[in-house]
């Protein structure tokens, strides 16, 4: 990576100017093929229910209800295990910010920044994406050794895009700030201040990785299989060898995975915030501040193969070869099974309402702070985090994803925060003791105490169920049905009110939404006594005691949520740490 940045500074009168710009160029190295041997899945779907006893039933006949694979191909690089590649990319960034003291009462803060960033390209143009033009399903490719060695064949699955990239950066990156403090109180112990901004970010570099990871270079197969499917594959047939093959063709990349998008964005976030800080009393402070922001063209996954719904759900759970009952004839995408596209359509919406008390002396820093906060998106990260549905792939229906907008998995609404580092006034040149000997000093001064005091409520908690014969195509997850009113319990024993839910009938996407109960909060103290000895005016010593969860206060861990677990569905069935004590030392100097 190359990183050249400066920044100038001019005084002039009331204004203090900071101008500059950055430049970046870097590459990103990825080799991520190497699963040659395959994995493979087994659920009982084929010779009864999803028992264990059906499951290896369903093993010892050879039919997976999944399995994958990521195996060399014709034109993998030689010598090299895998499937090596290189991204390109580079970032300019000029800025400009005036801080105008208008009066001694208020400042300004202007400024305006440019973020231009290059859509990435690979080193030696081994790039595929998306072709929107194809309605059965194709990939534009950048290689042009693809057309010459005839792997693009009839334009029918490849094309040849004769670019290196999907499409060229956008210009509209112009990201303005403004700021103000402002003194309205002739006793200027009270300072009111806001602001709002945009502020642009980059891709995840993990989300183009399949745009190189396509047949010739590898093969990446995924096959799945469920109930009403004509002509099972057994383990014995899979995994065809398409090292030789001159034509490229869908059943050469099953499994296509966090492609580079077709039409990429710029992702950014708008943000502002007012608050207000009050000198309540000598060396203490009182803050109230509101923070809001709205994210626009966030990065996530979608797989744009999954099958759609079925006509008839009900007809396709009783007889499941039926009509569009089989998954595999309601694909939308005819050459495609598995595409996993970036896609950035995701948006996202925080606010939060936080109060700051402080006290601060020579001997002691007490801080608490309380915030409540509600953030709300279609999806938390672009591969999911814990949202209790196959959330790598994408959604639970890829083709309706309002339906999984929901408080985010990191959303918390309401936490307290507590901290105080307190110097015990005993020991030489203290309030107590300030005369005592030295050698007293070693046993009685010096002390320090330390504790930090958490509470706060749950993350939110999907309930989550199983996709029945693998009918949704959703990699076996589901959502539970919601049939009551979802509520807590807090018990360990049904931490959830579980009659508000069911499995769902095969066919059926399940009805209740994303996030909508809490997980267990935490309620937690961490507690430290220092003892520091000055061995030199420039040396020291500190022994440590340090207890974490010091009053062994129970902190649960995650109920069981799928409702496909009829025994211990909504059950604790564990706990985090208890107390952990431990002793330490160090050296200062």
């Amino acid at each position: 990576m190359w990183d050249i940045s400066n920044t100038t500074t001019w005084i002039r009168g009331n204004h203090t100017l900071n101008f500059g710009a950055n430049f970046r160029k870097w590459s990103l190295q990825r080799d991520l093929a190497n699963d040659f041997l395959g994995q493979f899945t087994y659920s009982g779907f084929f010779t009864g229910n999803r028992t264990r006893d059906h499951a290896i039933a369903d093993f010892l006949l050879g039919y997976f209800s999944g399995a994958s694979v990521f195996q060399p191909a014709g034109f993998s690089v030689q010598g090299k295990v895998g499937n090596p590649r290189q991204f390109n990319y580079w970032y300019l960034a000029p800025y400009i910010q005036d801080d105008w003291k208008v009066t001694s009462r208020l400042t300004l803060n202007l400024g305006l920044r440019y973020d231009f960033r290059t859509i990435p390209f690979e080193s030696n143009d081994r790039m595929g994406w998306r072709d929107l033009s194809n309605p059965r399903g194709g990939l534009l490719v950048a290689d042009k050794t693809l057309v010459d060695k005839g792997i693009v064949g009839d334009q029918s699955y490849y094309k040849f895009a004769n670019r290196r990239n999907p499409a060229d950066a956008s210009k509209k990156v112009f990201a303005p700030r403004l700021g103000f403090a402002f003194r309205p109180f002739n006793d200027d112990k009270t300072v009111v201040r806001g602001g709002y901004g945009i502020f642009f970010d980059s891709a995840e570099g993990r989300e183009i990785d399949g745009a190189s990871d396509i047949f010739p270079y590898v093969s990446r197969g995924n096959y799945i299989q469920s109930l009403g499917q004509a002509n099972l594959i057994t383990t014995d047939r899979l995994f065809p060898n398409f090292a030789g093959q001159p034509v490229a063709t869908p059943a050469a990349n099953t499994f296509l995975a966090v492609n580079i998008s077709p039409e990429p964005r710029n992702p950014y976030v708008q943000q502002w915030s007012l608050g207000v800080q009050r000198s309540l009393m000598k060396n203490t402070t009182l803050e109230l501040n509101y923070i809001g922001s709205k994210g626009t063209h966030l990065l996530m996954r979608r797989q744009i193969g999954q099958s759609r719904k079925p006509s008839n759900p009900a007809l396709c759970a009783a007889t499941p070869t039926v009509g569009d009952c089989p998954v595999l004839s309601r694909r939308p995408f005819v050459n495609f099974a598995t595409y996993i596209d970036s896609d950035w359509s995701g948006n996202s919406s925080y606010n939060a309402f936080n109060a700051k008390i402080e006290h601060r002396s020579n001997s002691m820093l007490f801080t608490t702070v309380y915030t409540w906060a509600k953030s709300i998106d279609s999806k938390s990260a672009a591969a999911g985090i814990g949202n209790d549905v196959a959330g790598w792939q994408g959604f639970l229906d890829n083709a309706d994803i309002r339906r999984d907008r929901g408080r985010s998995e990191f959303d918390v609404d309401h936490r307290l925060v507590s901290s105080l580092v307190y110097e015990l006034p005993v020991g030489r040149g203290k309030r107590f003791g300030g005369n005592m000997p030295k050698v007293a000093d070693v046993v009685i001064g010096g002390w320090q105490v330390n504790a930090i005091a958490t509470f706060q409520k749950g993350f939110p908690m999907t309930i989550s169920a199983a996709d029945v014969g693998g009918l949704n195509d959703t990699f076996g997850t589901n959502r539970a049905d919601l049939v009551g009113t979802p509520k807590l319990i807090k018990s360990i024993d049904r931490w959830f009110d579980t009659s508000a839910f069911r499995q769902p009938a095969a066919g059926f996407l399940g009805t209740s939404g994303r996030g909508i109960l809490r997980l267990p909060g935490t309620n937690n103290w961490d507690t430290g006594l220092f003892k520091n000895f000055t061995i030199t005016e420039k040396v020291s010593f500190q022994f440590r005691f340090e207890s974490f969860n010091a009053w062994n206060h129970t902190q649960w861990g995650n109920p069981v949520r799928n409702a496909a677990d009829a025994v211990n569905f909504g059950k604790i069935l564990s706990a985090r740490a208890a107390r952990i004590n431990q002793l330490g030392a160090k050296i200062v100097w």
